[in-house]
């Protein structure tokens, strides 16, 4: 499905009540990256869930970012619904990933 393209208005106000990624993650909310927005050391998208309301994202995890942009990068916009999981790795330390659905 092709993503869609916001207003500014649409766009402020879903980042303006951004959800942290881990509460994604947590109630398993499958989503569709709109857009993502770096503000520095943070990253906040505008995604929109499967019910196809439009919610703001908000992470500072690394690897949340680049499981985000990753799936931008692949999938341009033609974007797919993803979940987001945590795994462990070799070293111990968890990290973000997506998965298409």
């Amino acid at each position: 499905m092709a993503i869609q393209k916001l207003d500014a208005k649409t766009k402020f106000n879903a980042l303006q009540n951004a959800d942290h990624i881990f509460k994604f993650k947590e109630d398993g909310i499958p989503f569709q990256i709109v857009e993502i927005v770096s503000t520095g050391e943070e990253c906040k998208a505008v995604v929109m869930t499967q019910d196809g309301e439009l919610k703001g994202l908000f992470t500072d995890s690394k690897s949340a970012q680049n499981a985000l942009k990753d799936v931008v990068d692949c999938f341009g916009t033609e974007q797919p619904f993803i979940t987001m999981h945590i795994k462990e790795t070799a070293k111990k330390q968890s990290v973000y990933y997506a998965e298409i659905i």
